[in-house]
């Protein structure tokens, strides 16, 4: 399909470069069953790269086909992320002074971030989330907490944060910089905020070729030059940019400006972009040796039978079990998460099941969908007494 014109700077020096098609559209919402796994509503993921800004869109993507109401992206069950948002949290309450100050998290899932700000800072701490679900949250009941199951809005102006986070959210939204909008205009009374984003980076995904996270989900994939672009056309002032989770994420920090003007000309930074522009222009060949390779393993599964189950049910899972198909060489997949055991991954219909059931199934082979808990996952498979074989996505 043609290439359209930039959405975050209007220009029409776009090109599109990478298309999945009949792709689940939620990868954040297990099945209760395999027929409605194997029924989820699909759409078509077409990556699109803005040679200004550095911008890549999901020139597919459909609001409403989209629902935040009920979803779990959460990665709190891993004692490593455990242990990064904690030292997040940390960083965030010593550098701003948040200690017994108020926080808000919009998206705030299941509200452990909050409530480890809350627990650190001794903060009070609002979290906004449609999706929230009281009887599903683990969160002490002592700490200053109130969670509200709405989306974030004006209503929410009266709150005055001294802290804003919003994380792993705003590349899933059709319009992010209406969001963004919002958020400024919300903070009008309160200009000494400082707001924390957090998404995914687009160079570490395009270099390290983790084409299983291009899921139909992310509206938009920033680097660090267009994250910061964005907020500055937005009305923010960026205090730092930094690389966190091992350099799969992106995080941002800014400030409202004290500037009325909104959507400045823009900054362009030809390095930046010179760079994100060849992770581009590799995309395309290095996907098709990694199609080669899988289905070169897949052949080898089928040939000799070998038992095959995965471990990690998350987005990168459900990209590759919907482009290849082991439904019946691999029918489940282990996932730590409790609120996914029992339930089906979205288009292909693998079973999610817990650790436990891994003795059960004694696999020859186990795929590990995400090569950061590749370590944790061993530990655990040794401790069981299983010596598979590893294959990491």
């Amino acid at each position: 399909m043609p290439a359209t014109t930039c959405y975050l700077c209007g220009s029409d020096r776009t090109r599109e470069f990478f298309c999945l098609p009949d792709m689940p559209t939620q990868d954040g919402i297990m099945c209760d069953s395999f027929e409605a796994a194997r029924s989820v509503v699909r759409g078509d993921t077409r990556l699109q790269y803005c040679s200004d800004c550095g911008y890549i869109g999901n020139e597919g993507h459909e609001a409403d086909k989209i629902a935040f109401g009920r979803y779990d992206f959460s990665l709190d069950h891993s004692p490593l992320f455990q242990s990064f948002n904690s030292d997040l949290c940390a960083e965030l309450i010593d550098r701003y002074a948040l200690s017994g100050k108020t926080v808000i998290d919009v998206g705030c899932g299941e509200g452990r971030f909050l409530a480890e700000l809350c627990r650190q800072g001794g903060c009070r701490g609002y979290g906004i989330d449609p999706g929230f679900d009281n009887d599903d949250a683990e969160v002490d009941a002592d700490l200053e907490l109130v969670f509200m199951r709405e989306y974030y809005g004006p209503s929410h102006r009266t709150l005055a944060p001294d802290l804003l986070s919003c994380r792993q959210l705003i590349n899933l939204l059709n319009d992010p910089y209406a969001f963004l909008e919002s958020i400024r205009d919300n903070l009008d009374p309160c200009p000494d905020t400082v707001v924390y984003f957090e998404v995914p980076d687009a160079n570490y995904t395009l270099n390290a070729n983790v084409v299983w996270n291009l899921v139909y989900e992310h509206r938009s994939w920033f680097a660090p030059h267009s994250l910061a672009e964005m907020l500055r056309r937005a009305g923010f002032d960026v205090l730092r940019l930094d690389s966190r989770w091992n350099g799969e994420y992106l995080s941002v920090e800014a400030r409202p400006s004290l500037s009325s003007s909104r959507k400045p000309a823009p900054v362009i930074d030809h390095g930046a972009q010179d760079a994100i522009a060849r992770s581009v222009d590799a995309l395309e060949a290095n996907f098709a040796a990694m199609q080669q390779h899988a289905e070169a393993m897949i052949e080898k599964i089928r040939e000799r039978s070998i038992r095959v189950a995965a471990w990690g049910a998350g987005a990168r899972a459900v990209t590759f079990f919907n482009l290849f198909d082991l439904g019946d060489a691999c029918p489940a997949i282990v996932d730590i998460n409790q609120r996914r055991q029992g339930k089906y991954l979205p288009g292909s219909g693998q079973r999610i099941v817990s650790p436990d059931a891994l003795a059960t199934l004694a696999p020859d082979l186990l795929i590990i969908t995400n090569p950061t808990y590749a370590a944790e996952i061993k530990d655990h498979v040794a401790r069981i007494g299983l010596t598979p074989e590893f294959w990491i996505l």
